[in-house]
């Protein structure tokens, strides 16, 4: 028998798929700044307070303590890793099971942020699915049959963030050429 969404699914869900990447990136460039500075420096306690907030603001016992929110940060071809490994609650689907966010400093020295969630769908497939800072959500590379392989998921991880950043790049050539020809046309 399928096990049914529970309250701590929904609010895990809104924890790690709304409420993380709203606060890396929306808001002023500074604000997006000191969220991403504290959330390096708070890592484990900073997790466990959101969800524990979440937990009280819906009127649910929280089942944890810190310590069972495993928050490490790994580098991997000069890309860094903030990795959230998501405790599983009893009677839960636990469909998100890692959390990522992976950052380098960009060529123009500016923080480049891209974030990830590993999620179980319900057919029981395993996916990569990337958070725009649009806050919508792209579908990626299933990891199904290299779950547990975790340099597998490092380096499909990494490829991920390296062809959104190239993408966002050539986006943001385009959109600066366009601007430059719009200013050129109405001189």
């Amino acid at each position: 028998m399928e096990k049914e969404y529970n309250l701590y699914d929904c609010l895990q869900s809104e924890l790690f798929e709304i409420l993380l990447p709203r606060m890396l990136f929306t808001g002023t460039r500074k604000e997006q700044e000191d969220f991403f500075r504290f959330m390096l420096e708070k890592k484990q306690v900073m997790i466990h307070d959101l969800f524990e907030v979440l937990c009280k603001n819906n009127h649910v016992p929280y089942p944890y303590r810190a310590s069972d929110f495993e928050v490490e940060m790994l580098e991997r071809g000069g890309i860094s890793f903030l990795q959230i490994l998501i405790p599983k609650q009893p009677e839960s689907r636990s469909d998100i099971l890692r959390v990522y966010l992976l950052f380098m400093e960009g060529n123009d020295g500016r923080c480049i942020k891209k974030y990830f969630v590993i999620r179980r769908l319900d057919d029981g497939t395993v996916f990569i699915l990337h958070i725009t800072p649009g806050l919508k959500g792209i579908l990626g590379k299933e990891l199904t049959d290299c779950l547990g392989d975790m340099e597998k998921e490092y380096l499909e991880l990494a490829r991920d963030f390296v062809a959104y950043w190239v993408q966002d790049t050539r986006a943001e050539k385009k959109k600066k050429k366009k601007g430059m020809k719009y200013k050129k046309d109405n001189d």
